[in-house]
């Protein structure tokens, strides 16, 4: 048997899958995290003695702190390599990813007899998938 022509190192390659994996998750907690910034609309008096008198202005702390936000950004930048990725994949693709990597309900081998495809196409496609991914991840090269 020869061997796969899209190969990564087994810590990308874990890096990538785990990406892959949490997409919908990261993708759920991006949204909360966000819309926790969100201001509720009603503007603070600040009064105390000593003290410039004046509106504190919530949507400018909140668009400052999401702008600011290193894991906002990280997660947004990792979502959207997926989201490239993903645009890429037909049926077949995405049947593998969604049984083997979102719902975790089939191996490889039964997610290939699902897409109607043999074991080393589904092997092969989903290794080139991953390798797609770490290339929109910026971890390797060509």
């Amino acid at each position: 048997m020869s061997k796969s022509k899209y190969y990564l190192p087994h810590k990308i390659k874990n890096y990538v899958e785990w990406q892959l994996e949490h997409y919908h998750s990261d993708k759920r907690a991006l949204t909360d995290y966000k819309s926790g910034f969100i201001p509720n609309g009603v503007a603070s008096l600040s009064l105390a003695s000593g003290v410039k008198t004046g509106t504190s202005d919530p949507t400018a702390k909140a668009a400052v702190s999401l702008a600011t936000s290193a894991y906002i950004a990280t997660t947004e930048r990792s979502l959207a390599a997926i989201e490239a990725a993903l645009k890429r994949c037909d049926n077949a693709d995405m049947t593998l990813i969604d049984l083997v990597y979102w719902k975790r309900t089939h191996t490889v081998e039964g997610a290939a007899i699902i897409a109607n495809i043999s074991r080393r196409q589904a092997y092969d496609r989903l290794n080139k998938k991953l390798c797609i991914l770490a290339l929109e991840l910026g971890l390797i090269n060509l």
